[in-house]
């Protein structure tokens, strides 16, 4: 039996200043990859990177905005996002 390959996108972000000063990015990025690779995921690209705390943006998100338009575009093709 064959199964799906099971793609992904991956979105990290800071809900806070201190969080983007400890490379909480980094460290989130690295866990979903190793998440992924152990799950047998496929990681589609490069990780979306939100590197500002939102309350100073009005909960504005661009890059969770890119995943929404990328998805869209590209619809079937993306089945989960971490």
């Amino acid at each position: 039996m064959n199964e799906k390959e099971v793609n992904v996108i991956l979105y990290c972000r800071v809900s806070s200043d201190e969080q983007k000063d400890n490379n909480s990015l980094d460290v989130q990025e690295e866990s979903l990859r190793n998440y992924c690779k152990y799950h047998g995921y496929n990681v589609i690209g490069d990780a979306y990177r939100e590197d500002y705390s939102a309350k100073h943006y009005d909960m504005k998100r661009p890059k969770l905005k890119e995943i929404y338009e990328y998805c869209k575009k590209h619809k079937g093709e993306v089945d989960k996002v971490f």
